[in-house]
């Protein structure tokens, strides 16, 4: 989910504290009419003038974005959406700016807290959705394959699961290795093949889309020393619209779907 994003500041210790004028109010009653007209009408050409000079320096700083961007060779040809085959999303892949969250101290989402049931509902409220169907006619624009829902052959209709989902799956079955106390009686933690395949798939998944977003080092006066920052300002996909086509096609897929003896080869 998106959140507002504000430049990086040091630590709160670190900050340099701004001072505040004198209240004018108490000023007032302590000088005459004439001179609170006049305090308060200048503290009015103050604000105008502040906020016309906030919109001169965003407008020069959007204009040296543009000049800077004009001015560099494009020598790669993006395609739309970032797609160079068909999907079946497209239409739902939106960008938007997302602070990461640095998952340390008190900066720590959800999905990595130790085990409890609050943990456990949000990573399944992240991967339940993870099955979509399609009608035959979007099914027979896919670069592959894929298997029929049973009982639709009057209106075909075929299965698809977007892959950021099965990633995710596959991260949580990683996460839930790190507690094998807590998960072992829940989940084939020690399945032969299925970590080892995970850590391949998310791995590809990370090179596959290379976020060259730029991570900064900032100095730290509780630590002593310059780290890494990766709590920085990233354009992700809108991963709730990626969600939310996937529940508007959602699947329930039951095993014996898979299983089923059907003449000639899926579309």
């Amino acid at each position: 989910m998106s959140t507002p994003y504000y430049p990086l500041l040091q630590e709160e210790s670190d900050n340099v504290e701004s001072e505040t004028p004198n209240d004018l109010a108490q000023w007032g009653h302590i000088r005459a009419h004439g001179t609170r007209f006049i305090a308060n009408s200048r503290n009015q050409r103050w604000k105008i003038a502040f906020f016309v000079s906030f919109l001169v320096n965003i407008l020069t700083v959007f204009n040296s974005i543009y000049a800077l961007n004009s001015d560099v060779e494009i020598s790669n040809n993006f395609p739309p959406q970032g797609q160079m085959i068909y999907i079946p999303s497209e239409a739902a892949i939106d960008y938007e700016l997302v602070k990461y969250h640095l998952g340390i101290g008190h900066d720590i989402e959800i999905y990595e807290k130790p085990p409890s049931p609050e943990v456990d509902a949000a990573w399944v409220e992240l991967t339940k959705s993870s099955i979509a169907r399609v009608p035959q006619s979007v099914a027979q624009k896919l670069p592959n394959e894929t298997w029929p829902v049973p009982g639709t052959a009057d209106a075909p209709e075929y299965i698809v699961s977007p892959d950021v989902f099965h990633a995710l799956h596959c991260l949580d079955l990683l996460r839930m290795k790190l507690y094998p106390d807590h998960y072992s009686s829940k989940f084939p933690l020690d399945q032969k093949g299925h970590a080892e395949h995970c850590v391949g798939h998310i791995r590809q998944s990370l090179m596959c889309f290379g976020d060259m977003t730029t991570n900064v080092y900032q100095y730290s006066k509780n630590h002593g020393y310059a780290f890494l920052r990766t709590d920085v300002a990233h354009t992700c996909r809108d991963f709730e619209k990626l969600k939310s086509w996937t529940q508007d096609n959602w699947l329930d897929l039951k095993d014996e779907m898979l299983s089923l003896d059907i003449e000639g080869n899926p579309i």
